[in-house]
């Protein structure tokens, strides 16, 4: 009877732990607030910033920079672009282990195929 407990007790502490050490998830402002860079073996890496007021600029190699307002919605979450040019939104994970965010369809060019982007912290 007490080995079946020990079993029962680790087992338990065993789920509990695997459970709380989600490590993707919707990010706060505060986790995205910074400069990342695109992970891809194209020698062209895209920059994306986002600032604390609400701005994001978007950086690709011999383009002029992007200009956005950003929010993010914790209810869908999603984040939201918008611009002179109009709005998007897009899922958004955050890998605190890797410090890694990937965002869907962020240059998706054809809009029934869904695309992956992920950058890491600079």
């Amino acid at each position: 009877m007490k080995y079946i407990n020990k079993i029962l007790i680790i087992t338990m502490m065993l789920t509990l732990t695997l459970a709380s050490c989600s490590k993707e998830k919707f990010p706060d402002k505060n986790d995205i607030i910074g400069s990342w860079v695109e992970i891809t073996s194209n020698s062209n890496k895209t920059q994306l910033t986002f600032k604390d007021n609400g701005i994001a600029y978007l950086t690709k190699v011999n383009q002029p920079v992007d200009t956005f307002n950003y929010s993010l919605n914790d209810t869908k979450e999603l984040l939201n672009f918008s611009n002179d040019a109009g709005e998007s939104n897009h899922n958004i994970e955050l890998n605190k282990k890797t410090d890694e965010i990937t965002i869907w369809n962020l240059f998706s060019s054809i809009p029934e195929n869904t695309s992956e982007t992920t950058f890491e912290k600079k």
